[in-house]
């Protein structure tokens, strides 16, 4: 689905009225603390707004309560197919799957706590109060995608938001920023060629050498996103040049590449997904192209790893006929699409006919207000009665 990210596909054939996931949630009884403050600049002038954190558009919640129910497997990955898109890209026939409360067949918490208050629900804190259950509306096919209904509130929240958006990538003229990158398409696209960090040129002025991928203090790129390469820092591999090299930023890019440049790249096509180090990309090899590409990068020392000797000394770690399906894009931290100050918040809504009504504070608080400030008008009107009658009393007293 356009826009929609990744999904949940059926592994098997599923029969109607069958659960198709479990899921576990974690109750949050105050959803205010899963906001942030972000602060943006326009025109010289800060603004400063409270928003939801992504993780909220992965939760349950109901627009009278600020209880909020995140899930705990991969159920988070379900789309929405609601009435308004019925007849769009989830098909014509709507949701194929619901979600209800959990089934003390297998979860017994459940039946006890959706009586208790939400005072209850925050006093657990060791053990999982609640849980729900993606159950199949119709038989659903091996292969098919997995859908359940937002509800009406989070549709018409998300239709406002297409009205409205703007991306704060576009410029004067509503075009997209060039530098803006999808990661997911980066990332499954392996016939394109790797982004280069721009500016490459060899040594030369100040800010050439911050953007130059042999030179530079991190491979990140213009558009938020920077490249990872899999590695691991084996024996040998990058060793520490113990020749005399004061500043070998200020040496040619050839002299660079001949001092520094080791071994063939192909050596980690066997190694874990998980081993991603930061790398720039310094060139293209000539004669390969597409998924077959391969290319000279430069590593960079990780965060979360022993640091290597090449590392302390200050000195680059260069592979040569490194393959292109090892490369992979991350972004940014807090500069992915997600984290962008107009991204689209809001939670999965609970149909209110399942959602308990002692858990609507919210409502309860609106209640109370309207009904303070009903108060306050009724007892001006009597304030104002009481004027009038006191009026009415100093004239009558004048007529006599």
């Amino acid at each position: 689905i356009p826009g929609a990210g990744r999904g949940a596909f059926a592994r098997r054939a599923i029969e109607k009225g069958e659960m198709v996931v479990p899921v576990p949630l974690v109750h949050v009884t105050d959803r205010s603390v899963l906001s942030t403050v972000i602060t943006t600049n326009e025109e010289g002038e800060e603004t400063t707004t409270t928003k939801d954190q992504l993780l909220v558009n992965y939760c349950f919640g109901h627009a009278e309560s600020s209880l909020l129910l995140c899930p705990m497997t991969n159920a988070a990955l379900i789309n929405h197919c609601g009435s308004k898109v019925a007849e769009g890209d989830c098909g014509p026939d709507g949701p194929n799957a619901m979600y209800k409360w959990a089934s003390p067949s297998w979860d017994k918490n459940t039946t006890r706590y959706v009586d208790k208050s939400l005072e209850d629900l925050e006093a657990v804190r060791i053990y999982r109060a609640l849980a729900m259950e993606i159950v199949a509306l119709r038989d659903i096919a091996e292969g098919e995608e997995i859908f359940i209904d937002y509800g009406e509130a989070w549709e018409d929240a998300w239709e406002g938001h297409v009205e409205s958006w703007k991306s704060s990538m576009t410029g004067d003229d509503d075009t997209d920023d060039a530098e803006h990158y999808s990661l997911t398409t980066l990332n499954l696209d392996k016939e394109k060629d790797i982004l280069l960090v721009p500016g490459s040129g060899g040594s030369g002025d100040d800010e050439e050498e911050e953007e130059d991928p042999l030179r530079a203090e991190f491979p990140a790129h213009g558009g938020g996103v920077f490249t990872t390469c899999r590695f691991r820092d084996k024996l040998g591999v990058c060793p520490y040049r113990a020749t005399e090299v004061e500043d070998w930023k200020a040496a040619s890019d050839q002299e660079i590449l001949d001092l520094f440049g080791t071994t063939d790249g192909s050596q980690f096509v066997d190694l874990p997904k998980t081993d991603y180090w930061p790398c720039s990309v310094v060139s293209k090899d000539a004669a390969t192209d597409g998924d077959g590409a391969t290319y000279t990068v430069r590593i960079f020392q990780s965060d979360i790893t022993k640091e290597a000797e090449w590392a302390k000394a200050n000195q680059p770690c260069i592979l040569h006929s490194y393959p292109r399906e090892l490369i992979r894009y991350f972004p940014m931290p807090y500069q992915s699409d997600q984290h962008l100050p107009d991204a689209f918040r809001h939670a999965i809504e609970i149909r209110d006919e399942i959602f308990p009504s002692q858990w609507k504070n919210l409502k309860a608080k609106d209640e109370a207000e309207e009904e303070g400030e009903s108060g306050h008008g009724e007892n001006d009107e009597n304030a104002a009665d009481g004027e009038d009658a006191d009026g009415l009393a100093d004239e009558a007293d004048a007529e006599l």
